[in-house]
């Protein structure tokens, strides 16, 4: 762990861990006077000695959460699990109640994690006070499926959580690997789900709050992403485009594909003072949507019968911003904008 000034220079550093193997995978945050690291490790000495739950017992890795001073020093560790591997990816500072909220996958059976089929890697949420101290944990998802590179946030009445899904029976799944949300209640009870994806590999990598549900990114190989969109069908089995989805509640709002080649395109892309939006021929009436990187529409044109739209930006604020057309027969289709 690395300290530095807003220059780059170091303050201090600092190794945790033990004789065992720490992971690369974890989270980082700041909050009550220090910094929290929600990882796993699979060490049983120097800083990872909070084993008393697992007395003479085999483990593989353990979750970990440690709370460190503005110095680096670890004021406490607590760790969570089973005797399988249990690796924690993100975690945060839930200020409804000033606990900490952690999610991460699991392979164990026994412990602190429900039952499930051996080797299934689940996705598991663990809540703790400020302390560490365990409030609950809950293994989410089926027996049937393997679950990777979780994500968490908070909404207005429990939490979404977000991974990469892959059933090798192929029973539930939509394709080899595909972007899997749940939604949750205060006590990380499922309330409902929803799966995205095609035939390929689809893998949400981020999930934040946007207008009334939330937003996920990742990255997507198929070509027959949800709801029709992407079906230009010009994929190599190694090309991956960029897919951004809008959801609300267990209902999708919207789930486009940013995709290279798409059916519209940016002239100059980063722009100034003015873009030219062109358009196929082939969809000649929609509407032109435009949105900063938080969702806010800066632009709405409805247009007909045009190849072309001119936008002056001369006054837009610089930054990222998602060029959206939709057209007749529900066919949407994204682009990215960057205002220089």
């Amino acid at each position: 762990m690395l300290k530095t000034d807003s220059s780059g220079n170091l303050i201090w550093s600092k190794t945790i861990g033990g004789n065992g193997d720490e992971t690369a995978t974890g989270s980082i945050f700041e909050a009550a006077g220090g910094y929290y690291i929600a990882s796993g490790s699979t060490s049983r000495d120097n800083d990872c000695i909070d084993t008393s739950w697992c007395p003479n017992t085999y483990m593989d890795y353990d979750s970990y959460l440690f709370f460190l001073d503005t110095a680096g020093t670890i004021q406490w560790a607590k760790s969570y699990g089973g005797s399988g591997g249990d690796v924690m990816h993100n975690a945060f500072l839930d200020a409804r109640d000033s606990t900490i909220v952690m999610v991460g996958t699991t392979t164990s059976t026994d412990f602190m994690v429900s039952q499930t089929y051996s080797q299934i890697v689940s996705i598991w949420v663990v809540k703790t006070d400020k302390n560490g101290n365990l409030i609950w944990a809950n293994r989410l998802g089926d027996t049937a499926a393997d679950n990777y590179w979780p994500n968490i946030i908070p909404t207005t009445d429990g939490y979404v959580v977000s991974c990469a899904y892959g059933d090798a029976n192929q029973i539930y799944n939509i394709g080899n690997l595909d972007a899997l949300f749940y939604l949750t209640d205060t006590s990380g009870l499922v309330l409902s789900d929803k799966i995205l994806g095609g035939i390929r590999g689809d893998v949400p990598r981020a999930v934040f709050q946007f207008q009334n549900g939330f937003r996920a990114i990742g990255r997507s190989a198929s070509y027959d992403f949800s709801d029709g969109t992407n079906e230009n069908n010009n994929h190599s089995s190694q090309q991956w485009d960029v897919f951004v989805s809008d959801l609300h509640r267990d209902t999708i709002l919207r789930a486009t594909m940013l995709q290279q080649g798409a059916v519209i395109k940016l002239y100059p892309n980063p722009a100034r003072d003015e873009v030219r939006v062109i358009l196929p021929d082939t969809r000649p009436a929609g509407e032109i949507i435009i949105a900063d990187s938080g969702g806010k529409v800066t632009y709405r044109q409805r247009v007909r019968r045009k190849s072309e739209v001119s936008i002056n930006v001369s006054g837009w604020a610089k930054g990222l911003y998602f060029v959206e057309w939709r057209g007749k027969d529900s066919d949407h289709y994204s682009t990215q904008l960057s205002i220089q």
